[in-house]
């Protein structure tokens, strides 16, 4: 795996934990991911602007339904999404 890959894992386990970085970084978009998820108000408040999404990720099916259901009814369900994964390995591939 690259620099640029190592760099993205990291950011995924500290942007969740302090949110406030997410404004204070000086990165203007991309992709917040956030690995165990709460509930979907936690989930939607990463979402700082337009130019970010927001991914998380949860091995519980059920909670991961709720909060789906739970975003679509506020509308925020594409800038915001949430799927289940195993635990193990993150679904997103390294193309570099």
């Amino acid at each position: 795996m690259n620099r640029l890959g190592i760099v993205a894992i990291m950011m995924l386990v500290v942007i969740p934990v302090f949110a406030g970085v997410i404004e204070d970084s000086g990165i203007k978009g991309g992709i917040i991911v956030l690995v165990g998820c709460k509930d979907d108000k936690s989930l939607s408040s990463l979402l700082v602007n337009e130019k970010y999404l927001v991914h998380g990720l949860d091995i519980d099916a059920k909670k991961i339904a709720n909060i789906r259901d739970s975003l679509r009814s506020d509308h925020l369900y594409g800038k915001v999404s949430a799927a289940v994964f195993d635990g193990k390995n993150l679904p997103y591939t390294d193309i570099w």
